[in-house]
């Protein structure tokens, strides 16, 4: 948890954070803005494969054994998870808070899917790519939403 609240507070507060979001939002801008695009990318992996590592060890440590295997099928998991949470597909959007949000929501509805007696893994994974499909329609109708807005701002401006 402590980890969730340091990885908030510096992609909300710091330069770097502020950077990983341009530079996920549209790479040629954060490029014209003067940001050093390959150093931010190389840190955002950097960053992204110590908290993988971390993952992993825990992980490890709940298991209590190692294998490739153990894991097959949790990076749907994952990326429900952050697509719940609001993270948009197309970048730039997204928070923390957020996928912190999305990973306890999937975690209610499996323990929802559970207690219904529909205990076959399939049942669960069908209701996480029904969830996911509405979560990936409402996104795109907030990113039309927005694109209205914008064209409607900009047709105002220019009048």
């Amino acid at each position: 948890m402590a980890l969730v609240i340091v990885l908030f507070c510096v992609l909300k507060w710091s330069r770097t954070g502020r950077n990983f979001y341009a530079v996920g939002g549209n790479r040629q801008s954060a490029l014209m803005l003067g940001i050093n695009v390959q150093r931010t990318t190389f840190i955002s992996y950097v960053i992204c494969g110590l908290l993988a590592g971390i993952g992993g060890f825990v992980y490890f440590m709940h298991v209590g054994s190692g294998s490739p295997s153990h894991a097959s099928g949790a990076e749907m998991n994952a990326i429900a998870s952050s697509i719940i949470g609001g993270t948009m597909l197309t970048g730039g959007v997204g928070n923390i808070a957020g996928t912190l949000f999305g990973v306890l929501s999937l975690v209610l509805i499996q323990n929802i899917v559970s207690s219904l007696g529909l205990d076959q893994p399939w049942w669960t994974g069908i209701t996480i790519a029904a969830m996911l499909c509405i979560f990936l329609v409402v996104q795109s109708m907030i990113i039309a939403r927005r694109k209205k807005a914008n064209m409607k701002k900009s047709k105002e401006a220019a009048a």
